[in-house]
């Protein structure tokens, strides 16, 4: 008996590991990234990649890319700048979107959004980021 409780325990542990993190927008879109369900996918401000699924339950994937004057001035106002692959773009990327979900309750247009501004949280976020 002891043995079947460990092996349940461990498969648990093993599906818990693999299920990707699903952010649920207030008007019922899921987003999740692309990089939890496939880890050769590679973010960056030329790219963030989602699957966003609806409420009806229809999937479609998304790319967040970042304008590139907005990405040069946070650059300038850090001592150090982002890489372009650092994890504070596609934590910016998923609420740029979160966001646009919200208040189209629509999903990017040919599956695209770009991002022209970050919000105050983003800047503060911008500005602590180590």
């Amino acid at each position: 008996m002891m043995a079947a409780n460990k092996e349940r325990t461990e498969t648990a542990r093993l599906i818990a590991e693999r299920l990707p993190v699903e952010l649920t927008t207030e008007n019922g879109f899921t987003i999740v990234r692309r990089c939890e369900i496939d880890p050769a996918t590679v973010d960056s401000t030329a790219g963030c990649h989602f699957l966003v699924r609806d409420p009806a339950g229809t999937e479609v994937e998304v790319t967040v890319v970042f304008n590139t004057e907005m990405v040069e001035l946070i650059q300038k106002q850090r001592a150090t700048p982002f890489s372009s692959t650092c994890l504070f773009w596609l934590e910016c990327a998923e609420r740029a979107l979160a966001r646009h979900l919200w208040q189209t309750d629509n999903t990017p247009p040919d599956g695209w959004l770009v991002v022209f501004w970050l919000s105050p949280a983003d800047l503060i976020l911008a500005a602590s980021w180590a």
